[in-house]
C-alpha cells in the first residue's frame, strides 16, 4: 500500500492514486506544504480528504500554488506553534497572526484542515 505523489503523466496529485486498502488509523497528522495539494478544498478529491477518509486524524493541504520559500516558512513556524502544545487550528491561527510581510498571505491562507481541528503532538 501507498501513496503516488508524482505521476509520469504529469497529472495533478488526486486520491485516485491512494490505495484502497491504505489503513492511516495510526497517523495522527498529515501535512501536505505543496501546490494544490487540497484543489478543490475540503471534501474534494484531494491528498487531505482521502487521507482522513483513511483514518488519519487530520490532514492539511493548499488549495493554490504556494512559493516554497512561503511553504517551508508557513511549516517552521506551523510547527513551531504545535510544539508548544497548540492545537492544529490555533497553530494555523497563529501563523496567520504573525507579522511575515513578506510572504503572500493569499498563498498561506489557502490551507484547508480536514477531520479534527483539535489534534495537537
Amino acid at each position: 500500500t501507498g501513496i503516488v505523489v508524482n505521476s509520469q503523466t504529469g497529472e495533478c496529485l488526486y486520491s485516485r492514486y491512494i490505495t484502497s486498502s491504505l489503513d492511516l488509523s495510526n497517523l495522527k497528522l498529515a501535512v501536505f506544504c505543496g501546490c494544490e495539494t487540497a484543489y478543490g478544498g475540503e471534501g474534494a478529491n484531494n491528498l487531505p480528504t482521502v487521507v482522513v477518509q483513511k483514518g488519519a486524524a487530520t490532514a492539511i493541504g493548499f488549495k493554490e500554488s504556494i512559493y516554497c520559500a512561503d511553504a517551508n516558512t508557513w511549516t517552521e513556524r506551523f510547527f513551531y506553534y504545535m510544539s508548544l502544545g497548540y492545537s492544529v487550528q490555533a497553530a494555523c491561527n497563529a501563523v496567520m497572526d504573525e507579522d511575515i510581510s513578506w510572504i503572500k498571505r493569499e498563498t498561506i491562507s489557502s490551507f484547508i484542515i480536514c477531520g479534527s481541528k483539535q489534534t495537537t503532538l
